[in-house]
């Protein structure tokens, strides 16, 4: 075993009686720099990240025994185009040269393993300038069997990781497992194989206990400030230095720990990782303490006694992160989509038009900035949802900057989102195609526009829509659908369900809705002629954030108080019929209608208090309602035409404020959110500044209510940011108004800027109200409590029911809306079939609330239910036929007052609304086998619609035989997963390369346009036959590269190991391997689960 060995880092023996030999310590110096997290990457770099890069470099070169790793590749990549100077560069240059600064892993972020896509964790490995050999991923929360075949497929040699369930390290550290070969896929057998070693107990820290200081230990740089380094360079909490005095000290809790560690390993080979977050930034200070304690250790090794492991406490599973800002999670996955579409556009452009007029470097640079930004946001403190706001804030602005046109093989059917109710489509040979118009779910100002496209794999169409507010002559293709509403349904009232089953049906499916209940009953293959029984509906759980009163959740984990409770008390159905698509519209209410308006008994017992009405008014009034006699009739009886209750509360507005409000809404209606965010909401406040809070009463007759006089003029205060502001200055309890203008500016800074979050989700609906109303005030909201046409969740079902040439349509598209959350609520869509799953769940990654990246679903003896998702969220079955969601966690909403989470902000008050999609798809277990891993693909990569300004000129047929971008259609096994053109300067001649990066001459300063990355992969797992890809185009020259790109594939040797299974397995190197499957005529042979990476020349 000689894994260890590849560091050549400091080094020492420490003998032991009860080891056969000494004891082998490699200690490799690091700094944990989390690309994110708690402070933007831009304070990190000014605070100490710049820094660690800046006094590694120049402590390395003071003493060549010295070495280091750099892990992330996003800071030194910073502080290389910002900070380093020209002799840093040159030293850099001599440090790599001697193989004394080593790149571990290579890739921009130490990417996150539960909720990242592969797509993306191939991306953020690619654009690098090193070829590492080692991985370093110790701090994702949990390890996935993806990441160490990506590795494998990279080149190389062997994976790190921390993060696993404590009870299985505590198990694996008992019997000395704790390093193994790891065979991710079944399918790749060697060529996926990697050395894995775990790292113990004490994960890639050095142990921080110094059983004769108060400080830390071996941290002699202290601990980082922020936001500024202190000046006079002393930092706090830094060890004590090592001198005489504590040199034997130091030596013996170093020695001791060694021991400690080495009785869980089989060989005399220990790993010791010297750093922890953030350090290394003062590293001459570092060194200058490390370099005797090494020297005394090897110097005065000798016999010594094991100390008695004592096992840590039991932790939570780390579990809730899956769906821990959700909203986050859908822009990641979307601006993946995006670059990917850009990218293969540019591609395609470039081999088309090599000398066409888009600006080839401008275009670079935007792609380079996108990849970037992509690459960030997959740190497993970035996708996770487990960062502070403002590194979440900037996340989310650096990937929502992008929108391209689409390639690909689509679904036949968009959705445009229109503001007249008809439009007749035409495409570019002025044809006019299949379409329908309905009203949108979202507004009532606005209309669904589904069309029906004809694109080919990798092109793009222009389609030209005119608008109207009736039919017109060639209005008979496009089909206006209408809503149909029924009852809303309350859960008090469902005694008796399934009498009345209301079906819609497509060519594949019969979905039958309960009007009794309003909610989903059951869906029919009907290929298969199989009906499986099926409900879908939101339940929320209840979680602890006193941890004084137990388990907490928190951005981390999921703890729930008990079980889920439902999430409602009322449903509501519309469904829209249509010919292309048939709409099923499920609204979700939180309180009752009848709440509010209809409880007899308390609007009976406040008539009896009033002074206004006469006391034989008052008599008649009880007795009649003892009778059992409702407030209706009794009026009527009476025939009391008038009624004593609170004045209705009225907006204070003047006609030039309503005006100013109209013209504000039609300026900014279509505003972006982007913009939006920026936006100090600050037109709503209700302090006791104005106006009384205290209860009046006036007396009016029958819809009086608005009368002026029967009226309150008030400023109402909005659903989230004045009413937390208001709470917070209550509770201070000011004395005065000087006093009271000094706790609100406190309170302020103290709120979090996710209160605003859903103002900015609703402008468009509220602005779109004011223009309705002309009277409204915009941003203003009734709480949801109050308003009864007002849902909590709502789920739209779209089933496709047009199929253009014979393409079957499997799956029914579901768009979720849910938010903004009570605090401390976890939201789950609950889906309940009759499948005899055996609790049995599959998801394509694991957990134990099992991460969801795109897939989950369950399964019987003879159908599987899929749901396919366009990002990451939480899957489990806890009960017999039950999917808890698919997507269990749809959002989650907490606050805690523990303190290291409030200190950091971390408590995740996320108020958002989120909007993901799911598709579901049922089949047969053979059918369903070979249509999910596609259709995930489709959702993750949906078309893009750019819309393009009102042509100047009238509309001219364009013959499509002018197009010169010819399809691309991939086998159904195949996806392909790159297509860019990367734009590298360096040669793919690494010997080359690296003689260009030792002596300070890179070669060609210009990246190269012509060389194309191309990356195919196989889908499945074996027992699929090998498919073969055919018609790329002209190609001139082709070199098959490792999955980076960085490697010749035949010049790629990777270690081998004995294992149980073939022990006489045992080179070190293993055999090269050969670009086995490409023929001159480039076609490639893609076995299962392969993903096969080239670099492409096209004539």
């Amino acid at each position: 075993m000689g894994v260890l060995t590849f560091a050549l880092f400091l080094f020492f023996t420490v003998s032991c009686a009860e080891r056969n030999g000494p004891i082998q310590t490699f200690v490799i110096p690091h700094s944990h720099m989390d690309v994110g997290w708690v402070y933007t990457i831009q304070e990190s770099m000014h605070a100490y990240a710049a820094n660690v890069y800046s006094s590694v470099t120049e402590a390395l070169t003071q003493n060549k025994q010295r070495k280091f790793i750099a892990v992330e590749q996003e800071f030194f990549r910073l502080w290389w185009d910002s900070v380093a100077t020209d002799k840093h560069k040159k030293q850099v240059r001599q440090l790599l040269k001697e193989s004394r600064l080593e790149f571990i892993i290579g890739g921009q972020v130490m990417h996150d393993e539960a909720v990242t896509d592969l797509d993306d964790e191939v991306l953020q490995l690619t654009d690098v300038w090193v070829r590492p050999r080692f991985s370093w991923h110790v701090d994702p929360f949990g390890a996935s069997a993806t990441t160490p075949v990506l590795f494998a497929l990279a080149g190389f040699h062997a994976h790190l990781i921390s993060r696993i369930d404590y009870d299985l390290k505590d198990d694996m550290q008992k019997s000395k497992k704790l390093q193994f070969v790891w065979r991710g896929s079944p399918s790749l057998k060697e060529q996926q194989e990697i050395f894995t070693h775990t790292m113990d107990q004490f994960s890639y820290c050095t142990p921080s206990y110094l059983p004769f200081s108060n400080s830390s230990g071996f941290y002699w740089n202290g601990v980082a400030l922020f936001p500024d380094p202190p000046k006079n360079g002393i930092y706090p909490n830094m060890s004590l230095p090592v001198t005489k005095e504590t040199l034997y000290s130091y030596a013996k809790t170093m020695v001791q720990n060694i021991q400690q560690r080495a009785a869980w390993f089989r060989t005399n080979h220990v790993l010791w990782p010297w750093g922890c977050d953030k350090q290394f930034y003062n590293s001459s200070v570092q060194f200058a303490n490390m370099d005797p304690l090494v020297e005394y250790i090897n110097q005065n090794s000798k016999d010594s006694k094991k100390e008695p492991f004592v096992s840590p406490e039991p932790f939570h599973a780390w579990t809730g992160f899956y769906a821990s800002r959700n909203v986050l999670k859908g822009i990641a996955r979307r601006a993946s989509s995006q670059l990917h579409a850009a990218e293969t556009l540019f591609t395609r452009y470039r081999v088309s038009y090599p000398d066409g007029p888009v600006p080839k470097e401008e275009a670079l640079k935007k792609l380079k900035a996108l990849r970037w930004a992509v690459s960030e946001v997959q740190h497993h403190d970035g996708i996770t949802g487990t960062e502070s706001p403002k590194v979440a804030d900037m996340t989310r602005n650096s990937t929502s900057l992008y929108t391209t046109p689409w390639h690909g093989t689509p679904p036949p059917i968009i959705n445009v989102t229109v503001t007249f109710p008809m439009a007749t489509v035409f495409d570019d040979q002025g044809q006019a195609v299949p379409a329908q118009t309905q009203s949108s779910a979202d507004s009532n100002k606005t209309y669904d526009l589904f069309i029906v496209v004809d694109l080919g794999g990798l092109q793009h169409r222009k389609y030209l829509i005119k608008f109207s507010e009736k039919p017109g002559e060639e209005g008979l293709v496009t089909h206006r659908a209408w809503v149909v509403s029924f009852n809303r349904r309350n859960v008090s009232q469902w005694l008796k369900t399934g009498r009345r089953l209301l079906p819609v049906l497509n060519e594949c499916y019969k979905i039958m809705l309960d009007q009794d209940t309003n909610l989903l009953h059951s869906i029919t293959d009907r290929h298969e002629k199989r009906t499986v029984r099926m409900s879908q509906d939101f339940w929320e759980y209840q979680v602890n954030g006193n941890v004084s009163a137990g388990p907490i959740s928190d951005n981390y984990i999921f703890s729930a108080n008990g079980s889920a409770v439902r999430a409602y008390k009322a449903v509501k159905m519309e469904i829209v019929p249509g010919k292309i698509i048939t709409e099923i519209r499920q609204y979700f209410y939180r309180h009752l209608s009848t709440e509010a308006i209809n409880q007899s008994d308390s609007k009976l017992s406040t008539m009896a208090k009033t002074k206004e009405l006469s006391k034989d008014v008052k008599d008649k009034i009880v007795d009649l309602h003892k009778a059992g006699m409702g407030y209706k009739t009794i009026a009527k009886q009476l025939g009391e035409k008038v009624t004593t209750v609170a004045p209705r509360k009225v907006p204070l507005l003047k006609k030039a404020y309503i005006h100013a409000r109209l013209k504000f809404a039609n300026e900014h209606l279509n505003d972006s959110e982007v913009n939006w965010v920026k936006v100090l909401w600050s037109d709503e406040t209700k302090m006791e500044l104005f106006g009384i809070n205290s209860t009046r009463r006036v007396l009016r007759r029958r819809k009086a209510a608005h009368d002026p006089k029967n009226t309150i003029p008030t400023v109402k205060h909005g659903e989230n940011l004045w009413r937390e502001l208001k709470v917070r200055v209550a509770k201070r309890q000011p004395r005065n108004l000087n006093d009271l203008e000094k706790i609100c500016k406190e309170e302020w800074d103290k709120i979090p800027p996710e209160m605003c979050a859903n103002l900015v989700a609703n402008y468009k609906k509220r602005l779109t109200s004011v223009i309705a109303n002309k009277v409204l005030p915009p941003m203003s909201s009734v709480r949801r409590e109050e308003a009864d046409e007002d849902y909590s969740y709502s789920v739209t079902t779209r089933v496709p029911q047009g199929f253009p040439q014979g393409q079957a349509v499997f799956q029914a598209e579901q768009s979720y809306s849910l938010g903004p959350l009570v605090v401390n609520t976890e939201a789950v869509l609950r889906t309940r079939t009759s499948l005899k799953n055996n609790r049995t769940l599959f998801t394509d990654d694991n957990g134990n609330y099992y991460p969801m990246v795109r897939t989950a679903y369950i399964e019987d003896d003879s159908s599987r239910l899929f749901l396919l998702s366009e990002r990451a969220h939480g899957a489990s079955s806890q009960r017999e036929g039950e999917l808890e969601g698919e997507c269990v966690m749809l959002h989650r909403r907490l606050w805690n007052n523990q303190e290291w989470n409030l200190g950091y902000n971390l408590t995740l008050n996320d108020s958002s609304v989120v909007r993901p999609v799911l598709w579901m798809t049922l089949s047969s277990l053979t059918a369903n086998s070979s249509l999910y891993q596609r259709e995930a693909i489709e959702l993750q990569h949906r078309p893009v619609v750019m819309p393009i300004d009102r042509p100047q000129k009238a509309w001219r047929k364009e013959p499509r035989t002018r197009s010169p971008l010819r399809p691309v259609v991939l086998p159904d096994n195949l996806h392909l997963l790159t297509f860019s053109v990367p734009g590298w300067v360096y040669s793919s001649n690494h010997t080359l390369h690296l003689h260009n990066i030792e002596t300070g001459t890179p070669g060609s300063t210009q990246p190269d346009y012509d060389r194309v990355l191309l990356r195919i992969m196989h889908l499945y797992e074996k027992g699929e036959d090998p498919e073969v890809l055919r018609g790329m185009g002209e190609v001139g020259a082709v070199e098959e590269r490792s999955l980076t790109g960085t490697w010749d594939i035949s010049d790629l040797q990777r270690w081998k190991w004995k294992t149980s299974e073939d022990p006489g397995r045992g080179e070190r190197l293993g055999v090269k391997r050969s670009s086995i499957g490409v023929r001159g005529d480039f076609n490639v042979t893609i076995s299962p689960k392969e993903i096969r990476t080239f670099f492409i020349y096209f004539k």
